[in-house]
C-alpha cells in the first residue's frame, strides 16, 4: 500500500468525522446510512493500520477536533445572548410551574375542606326537608281530625288520600308514619260509619216526613180533581171531554197554567244522602251502598204495611194514613231515583212499588171481608181513587190498582143490589094487589107505594155511578155490570114475586098483579132512559133491559091466568048449579 499524505489523511478524518455526525434516527432510511458510514469506516481504519500512520492520523484527527471546537466556541459566541434568554425563558416557565403546582396542591386542599363543608350542608339541608315534611304531614293529619269533628267528610277523605299518595312515603323511616299509614284503613272506614250514620238518622225523619208529604200531595190532587170537575161543568166548550180524568193528556193541557208542581213544596233536605253516596262513591263501595239503601227501604215499606187494619168497624182514618205514607214513600223515591246517576233505577222502583201495592191490596181486602156497609166502600174507592191518580201522576203504573177498585165495585154493587132488591120486593111483597078506596091519608100513602119505586130507581143507579165518577177506565164495564144487575133485580126479584102471585086465586087480585106487572112493564123504559142518560159518555145505542120482554110475558101470563080462573068459576057455578035435565 502507498503511503499516506497529509491531504490524504485529511480526507480520512472528514470521512470519519462525517460518519460520526450523522445523527442517529430511528427510521428505516437512516438505519440504511449509518450501515453505509460504519462499512466506510472500517477500510480507513485498515489503511491506516496498514500503512503504519497512526500517530500521524491522531495528529490529524486531534487538529481537526481542535479546528471544530474553535467553530463551534465561535457559533456558540454568535448565539449566545439568544441562548441565554431562552434559559432565562425556560426557567422562568420552570418557576411559573412550580408556583402553579403549589396553587393546585392548595386549591385542591380547599377544595376538600369545602366539599367537607357542602356535605354537611347538604346533611342539614336534608334533614330540614324531613322536618319541613313531617310537619307537613302532621298537620295534615290535624287537618283531618278537624274536618271530621266539623262533618267535612269528603275534605277529609281527600286529605287522607293526599297524606297517603303523595307525603308518607317521604317520611316513612319514622315511627309516626308508620302509624299514620295504618290508621289510614281506620279512618276512612270512621268516615263511612258517620256518614252511614247520618244517612240512616236521614231515612228516619224522612219516615216521619212522608205522611205529612203524601197528604199534601193527596190534597192537591182532590183540589186538581174539584177544579176539573167545575170547568168541564161550566165551560160548554169543555163539556163534551168531561168524561176524561185527571191525568188524562186533555185534563193537562187544559188546566196547565193552573197547575203548581207539589215536588217545590216538599221541603226535605235530600243532603245526607247525596253526601253518604258521594263517600262511597270515593271510596269506591257505590254498590254496597246501593244495596243496604234498597234493603232499608223495603223495610220501612213493609214496616208502613205492618199494622193491622179493621175498616168494617167504618173508621177508614188507618187507611187514609196508610195511604199518605205511601205515596209520601213513593215521592220521595222519584226524587231520589231523578236525582242521582246509576244509584235508584226504574227497575228496583218498580219492584218496590209492585211489592207495596201487591200488599195494599190484601191488607184492603182483609179489612173489608165480610163488610156490607155500602157507604164504607165508597169512601174506601174516594180515597183509594186519589191515592191511583197522585202516584199516576209520578209514573208509578197503577193498572193493578185500578182492576182492584172494579173488583171493588163488583162487591160495592152486590150490596147496592142487594139493599134496592129488599126494598122493591118489599113494596111488592107487601102489596095485597087488592083493589083499595082512598078514604084518608094513609090509604093515599098505600096508593102510591108503588110511584116510590121511579123515586127509589134514581138513586139506586145514581149510587151506582157515584161509584164510577172519577176513572173512565173502566167505566164502560161498569155499565155493563149495571145493566146487568138491573135485569136481575128486576127479574130474579120483582117478576118472581109476581109470578107467585099470579097462583092465587081470587080474581080480582089477578086483575091487580096484571095491572102492577104493566106498571113494571113501563117502568123498564124509565129505567132504559135513566142507564143512557148515565152511562159513560163514549158508548152509544139504545139499552134494552131483558126485563122488559120478561114482565110482557108474565103479563101474558096473568092475563091468561084470568081466563083460566073465569074458566074455573063458570065451572064451579055450573056444578053447583041444581038443574032439571
Amino acid at each position: 500500500m502507498t503511503d499516506l499524505d497529509p491531504h490524504h489523511l485529511n480526507q480520512l478524518v472528514l470521512a470519519i468525522a462525517q460518519s460520526n455526525t450523522t445523527p442517529a434516527d430511528t427510521s428505516g432510511g437512516d438505519r440504511e446510512a449509518e450501515s453505509e458510514n460504519l462499512e466506510q469506516l472500517g477500510p480507513i481504519i485498515k489503511q491506516v493500520t496498514e500503512t503504519g500512520k497512526q500517530d500521524a492520523f491522531l495528529d490529524h484527527l486531534d487538529a481537526f477536533i481542535r479546528k471544530k471546537e474553535v467553530d463551534i466556541e465561535r457559533m456558540c459566541n454568535n448565539n449566545y445572548q439568544e441562548f441565554v434568554q431562552s434559559v432565562d425563558q425556560l426557567l422562568k416557565v420552570r418557576q411559573g410551574t412550580v408556583n402553579l403546582k403549589h396553587k393546585i396542591v392548595e386549591l385542591n386542599t380547599e377544595m376538600h375542606k369545602t366539599g367537607s363543608r357542602l356535605a354537611a350542608k347538604q346533611n342539614i339541608d336534608q334533614a330540614i326537608e324531613t322536618l319541613q315534611t313531617s310537619l307537613l304531614v302532621l298537620e295534615l293529619a290535624n287537618k283531618v281530625d278537624t274536618h271530621m269533628k266539623n262533618q267535612k267528610y269528603y275534605s277529609a277523605l281527600k286529605t287522607l288520600d293526599e297524606l297517603q299518595s303523595q307525603h308518607l312515603r317521604h317520611v316513612m323511616q319514622f315511627e309516626f308514619a308508620t302509624y299514620l299509614s295504618n290508621s289510614i284503613p281506620v279512618m276512612q272506614s270512621m268516615i263511612k260509619d258517620a256518614v252511614t250514620n247520618e244517612m240512616k238518622e236521614w231515612l228516619v225523619k224522612v219516615r216521619e216526613t212522608s205522611r205529612r208529604i203524601g197528604a199534601m200531595a193527596m190534597t192537591h190532587m182532590q183540589d186538581r180533581q174539584d177544579r176539573w170537575r167545575v170547568k168541564t161543568a161550566e165551560d160548554p166548550k169543555l163539556k163534551s171531554v168531561q168524561h176524561h180524568n185527571v191525568n188524562s193528556a186533555i185534563e193537562k193541557v187544559v188546566n196547565e197554567a193552573d197547575e203548581t208542581n207539589i215536588l217545590d213544596e216538599v221541603n226535605i233536605d235530600f243532603q245526607p244522602l247525596f253526601r253518604c253516596l258521594h263517600i262511597y262513591d270515593s271510596l269506591g263501595r257505590r254498590q254496597e251502598f246501593k244495596t243496604s239503601y234498597e234493603e232499608d227501604r223495603r223495610a220501612q215499606a213493609n214496616l208502613a204495611l205492618s199494622s193491622p187494619l179493621n175498616l168494617r168497624d167504618g173508621n177508614i182514618l188507618g187507611f187514609e194514613t196508610l195511604l199518605e205514607d205511601i205515596v209520601g214513600f213513593f215521592i220521595i223515591e222519584h226524587v231520589v231515583m231523578h236525582s242521582t246517576v246509576d244509584f235508584r233505577s226504574q227497575n228496583e222502583v218498580d219492584t218496590l212499588w209492585e211489592m207495596v201495592t201487591g200488599k195494599v191490596i190484601q191488607v184492603m181486602n182483609d179489612g173489608l171481608k165480610g163488610c156490607k156497609d155500602t157507604d164504607l166502600f165508597l169512601n174506601i174507592k174516594l180515597r183509594l181513587l186519589i191515592f191511583i191518580q197522585t202516584l199516576e201522576g209520578f209514573g208509578y203504573p197503577v193498572k193493578h190498582l185500578q182492576e182492584t177498585l172494579l173488583v171493588l165495585f163488583r162487591r160495592y154493587s152486590e150490596l147496592l143490589i142487594g139493599q134496592y132488591s129488599d126494598v122493591f120486593v118489599k113494596i111488592v111483597q107487601e102489596d095485597e094487589c087488592m083493589p083499595m078506596t082512598v078514604d084518608n091519608e094513609d090509604d093515599f100513602a098505600d096508593v102510591v107505594r108503588y110511584t116510590g119505586f121511579s123515586e127509589n130507581r134514581s138513586i139506586f143507579v145514581h149510587q151506582f155511578y157515584q161509584f164510577a165518577e172519577g176513572f173512565s177506565q173502566t167505566h164502560g164495564e161498569m155499565d155493563d155490570i149495571l145493566k146487568k144487575a138491573v135485569d136481575n133485580l128486576l127479574i130474579q126479584k120483582v117478576n118472581g114475586i109476581l109470578l107467585k102471585k099470579l097462583e092465587s086465586m081470587n080474581l080480582s087480585q089477578i086483575v091487580q098483579i096484571i095491572i102492577n106487572i104493566e106498571y113494571f112493564e113501563n117502568a123498564c123504559n124509565g129505567f132504559e132512559q135513566l142507564l143512557m142518560d148515565t152511562r159513560s159518555f163514549h158508548r152509544a145505542g139504545k139499552i134494552i133491559l131483558k126485563a122488559t120482554n120478561v114482565f110482557r110475558d108474565t103479563r101474558k101470563r096473568g092475563e091468561k091466568r084470568i081466563f083460566e080462573l073465569v074458566n074455573f068459576k063458570i065451572d064451579e057455578f055450573l056444578e053447583l048449579a041444581d038443574y032439571d035435565w
